[in-house]
């Protein structure tokens, strides 16, 4: 059964050259040893409130794995705004990028 997962921008970035948004799995709490599970890079100039980042749900490389998290990595310099919201949700709106 798919598991419907999405990441919107909420408010805009500023200052960075893009933003990587990698969800990991573990087997433990701690994430001793996380797996990355996908990751997408966005450009700044894609970073713009209502954004969607393009996973509609979350690969079947979870299995097995009892935690998730998302990371996000900044590429250039470190932004003073921006925010992004990220989790599993009932399902992601019809006209979507799909998935990656």
């Amino acid at each position: 059964m798919p598991i419907p997962f999405l990441v919107s921008v909420n408010e805009a970035f500023n200052n960075l050259t893009s933003l990587t948004v990698i969800i990991q799995g573990s087997v433990d709490e701690a994430f001793t040893t996380p797996k990355n599970i996908v990751s997408f890079t966005m450009p700044l100039a894609d970073l713009k409130v209502g954004a969607k980042i393009p996973y509609d749900i979350l690969p079947t490389e979870i299995k097995g794995l009892r935690y998730l998290r998302t990371r996000y990595e900044v590429v250039g310099t470190a932004p003073s705004t921006g925010k992004v919201t990220a989790g599993v949700v009932g399902a992601v709106d019809e006209g979507y990028y799909g998935n990656v």
